[in-house]
């Protein structure tokens, strides 16, 4: 064979046992053994909300045992916060379990707690005859900032994520305070009545505003700061609320029948015209209600609770009062999914939806 063709052969015998430039290498010298790859962690299903189509099977759950409450706060951390008038115990939902986790010593009281655990608390001021309102943060000692009103508070709600405000029912004026500077931004004022402001409830958006007061509502745009429609409702207004979305706003209402007892009457409003769109009925006198955050339906405390759509004004389920007792305070977590209960026996309960 000439040399050149032996060399030639040589070469190409060489790259065939080396596997040549670009061949593939062998998986036993290069490509490392396959590990078994890991089952990935099943998301929990997330719980139904409760809304008109299950309300009418709603389960029990976890109880827990209340000294006293005013009110009943969700946490935006999915805890339930059992407000009284100088305490506050957090509960888990699912398991009952509570702890202390706030205490004023008089003459303060707490006015209102925020989702953000932001406490209003309300005392004697240091001139005496005022009082100063203080906003502390949950696991804090030290006040957040200290608010000098003139007259007493009566009563305080937050809203907007970072505003509080601030009841003057001898003045009927309401100051509206940023709670991340403590200053001061603004007034709601106008509103004429001869007998005590109960309260002013306030859109969570701020757009809208209700003064409260004996068997009056007066409807307010709260951005434009201008009155508007005023209604008599027949008698003392017990209990309501705005809509997650503020456009509807619930009264709720006792009112006498032919017979002497006292029938429950809820109406919900148009707060932009002060037009009643829709009369619910439950069987007794109306206690409590709360809107659920992301359905229409409306929940209705007194003995048991009713549940009812507002979209159509249908009856959607009912806890009886063997089941729910003497309901005085009711809560949706801010999913919707759990409903929170307190009963005139001092007993917490949670509902939920599904088997």
């Amino acid at each position: 064979m000439p040399i050149r063709l032996f060399a030639l052969a040589v070469l190409l015998l060489v790259s065939a046992c080396s596997g040549g430039e670009g061949a593939r290498p062998s998986a036993t010298a290069t490509t490392p053994a396959p590990t078994p790859s890991s089952s990935p962690t099943p998301t929990p299903t997330p719980a139904a909300a409760i809304e008109a189509a299950n309300a009418a099977a709603l389960r029990p759950g976890a109880t827990f045992k209340a000294d006293a409450a005013q009110r009943l706060v969700w946490s935006s951390t999915g805890v339930l916060w059992v407000v009284g008038t100088r305490t506050i115990d957090e509960v888990d939902p699912a398991t009952g379990t509570g702890k202390h986790v706030f205490e004023l010593r008089e003459p303060e009281r707490i006015l209102a707690l925020s989702p953000e655990g932001l406490v209003a608390t309300t005392g004697e001021g240091p001139t005496g005859s005022a009082t100063s309102v203080r906003l502390r943060q949950l696991g804090f000692t030290d006040p957040r900032h200290t608010l000098d009103v003139d007259g007493v508070t009566t009563a305080a709600t937050f809203f907007g994520g970072n505003r509080v405000a601030l009841v003057s029912g001898a003045h009927i004026r309401v100051s509206i305070w940023d709670t991340a500077t403590g200053q001061r931004v603004g007034e709601l004022t106008g509103f004429e009545t001869a007998s005590p402001v109960y309260n002013v409830a306030i859109s969570d958006d701020g757009t809208r505003a209700a003064w409260v007061a004996r068997a009056t509502l007066q409807f307010m745009d709260a951005a434009a700061k201008q009155l508007g429609a005023r209604v008599q409702t027949a008698d003392f207004i017990g209990a309501y609320a705005f809509a997650p979305d503020g456009r509807t706003f619930a009264s709720a209402t006792g009112v006498q029948g032919a017979n002497g007892t006292i029938e429950g009457r809820v109406q919900l409003w148009d707060p932009a015209t002060g037009t009643e769109r829709r009369r619910l009925t439950p069987a007794g006198p109306p206690l409590t209600l709360a809107f659920a955050p992301s359905a229409p339906l409306i929940a209705v405390g007194g003995a048991g609770v009713t549940f009812w759509s507002t979209a159509d004004g249908s009856r959607a389920g009912a806890l009886d009062e063997a089941a729910a007792g003497d309901v005085r305070l009711l809560a949706f977590s801010r999913d919707g999914a759990t409903l929170a209960t307190f009963s005139e026996d001092g007993t917490v309960r949670f509902w939920r939806a599904g088997r």
